[in-house]
């Protein structure tokens, strides 16, 4: 799907500001924002459903962890990264994928424009 399509990015956040902010600094970048979703059940159905380029993960959803979510994106080959007000050490998901980025909230617009530049490196991108 990269290089061909728009990017699509999973934005799963509890916290509506939060999830409004993210959703529209990938709005900005030209990429569509599948989400935002704020209960595991929503975040896990979502990467099942949908063919995401990366996925923003927040590790502590409304009502439990993303680490389903995680686990489907995982299994697809999804580059995903974790947000989270928690410290790095306090939640099992987080050592679970331990391989995964971890980024602290809030995120401002640059950091995200340096996380999505990770995760979908500009050279897979379609050309403008």
């Amino acid at each position: 799907m990269r290089g061909t399509t728009t990017p699509a990015v999973l934005v799963c956040e509890d916290d509506p500001i939060q999830a409004k902010v993210l959703a529209e600094g990938l709005m900005r970048r030209g990429m569509t924002v599948i989400g935002p979703c704020a209960t595991p059940e929503d975040a896990k159905a979502q990467a099942e459903r949908h063919e995401v380029s990366a996925a923003l993960l927040d590790v502590s959803l409304e009502g439990g962890s993303c680490a389903d979510a995680a686990s489907v994106l995982a299994g697809r080959g999804v580059p995903f990264a974790f947000i989270t007000g928690y410290s790095t050490d306090a939640a099992s998901t987080l050592r679970k994928f331990s391989d995964h980025l971890v980024v602290p909230k809030p995120i401002p617009p640059d950091l995200l424009d340096q996380i999505i530049d990770t995760l979908i490196p500009p050279a897979a991108l379609p050309a403008e």
